[in-house]
């Protein structure tokens, strides 16, 4: 499943039932997987909860990938994407160049 240009993960994420999990790429406005946001370098999302926040191994946070035109793959194993919420989690500005 790939979302349209999502412009900020980090959001919420649901997964269930249990002994599921997802896990989610970013991809550049080339559609090419952007470095360091790879389904491998993603924690997987094994809980049921809107509150997960997407994390990435080696990326404390999002910044790399906000304010620019993305898209996001969903790897769902036994599992249903019911919600997605993308939203900035730092009260901070970030310049858009659009």
């Amino acid at each position: 499943m790939i979302v349209p240009r999502a412009l900020v993960p980090g959001g919420g994420v649901g997964t269930g039932p249990p002994k599921a999990d997802t896990v989610v790429e970013a991809l550049g406005a080339d559609g090419k997987v952007i470095e360091g946001f790879s389904k491998t370098d993603c924690i997987p999302v094994t809980t049921d909860s809107v509150r997960h926040v997407l994390k990435w191994r080696g990326n404390d946070d999002c910044h790399l990938i906000q304010a620019r035109p993305i898209r996001l793959r969903f790897y769902l194993r036994k599992a249903k994407l019911y919600s997605f919420t993308p939203r900035i989690r730092h009260k901070h500005y970030v310049q858009s160049y659009d």
